[in-house]
């Protein structure tokens, strides 16, 4: 049971990861001091 979770955690990691690349290269990904992002999250 602990192995099927364990194996289940790092597939939904794994998935994460290819999504956070795939968000990356398309240009969804705010890149910032913490400043920065508070301002755009004020506009």
């Amino acid at each position: 049971m602990h192995r099927r979770l364990s194996d289940r955690r790092r597939t939904e990691i794994a998935a994460n990861i290819a999504q956070g690349k795939q968000d990356y290269q398309s240009g969804k990904v705010f890149r910032g001091t913490v400043d920065e992002a508070i301002a755009e999250l004020n506009r």
